[in-house]
């Protein structure tokens, strides 16, 4: 929050209030209000106010920072798209998103008159999660049910500490693709 602060010449809280004082702020003017404004009295969790700066300060300041926020295009959103292709898909969908909802905070507090951009998310997909037939179920019930809670907890104690390899070895979990 800090850095967006300091990068914002006038702060968009300091001006009177009426719509003239507050026409067509930049994005870097308008980004410390939606954060003070918005994020904090909505009372998001500290961890989404922080992803919200930082998504504000990394991406969409070094994007749009001057840009007033009535001029961004949906040109403009596209090309912001064309700079994140190294990222995952949910990344770039979180950049859009923060976007998307200053914008549309903008226009509900009557300082832009209308969103001026069109925002299309990209397809993210789906993580599918691994499914045991019944054998291997069983078998892993068997398995977990035969040691003790004090073996349950020494393996547990391994998973923390250790390389990647030791921590596989002591899982103890059969893998999905077979039994020992």
């Amino acid at each position: 929050m800090r850095s967006i602060e300091s990068e914002c010449k006038t702060s968009a809280t300091a001006q009177p209030p009426g719509r003239d004082a507050l026409v067509d702020p930049t994005l870097k003017e308008f980004a410390l209000r939606f954060l003070d404004g918005y994020a904090k009295p909505n009372r998001l969790r500290p961890s989404g106010i922080a992803s919200k700066e930082t998504v504000l300060r990394v991406h969409l300041a070094k994007a749009f920072g001057d840009k007033r926020l009535n001029e961004i295009s949906t040109e403009d959103v596209q090309r912001l798209k064309a700079t994140l292709t190294e990222r995952a898909p949910k990344t770039v969908n979180n950049v859009l998103t923060v976007l998307s909802v200053v914008l549309r905070t903008a226009v509900e507090w009557g300082v832009i008159a209308r969103v001026p951009c069109s925002i299309k998310l990209l397809k993210a997909p789906k993580n599918e999660a691994s499914f045991h037939d019944f054998d291997e179920f069983e078998r892993l019930v068997e398995v977990n049910f035969l040691e003790s809670p004090s073996t349950r907890f020494a393996r547990s104690l391994r998973l923390r500490s250790g390389s990647p390899e030791q921590r596989r070895g002591a899982q103890g979990i059969l893998p999905v693709n077979g039994l020992p």
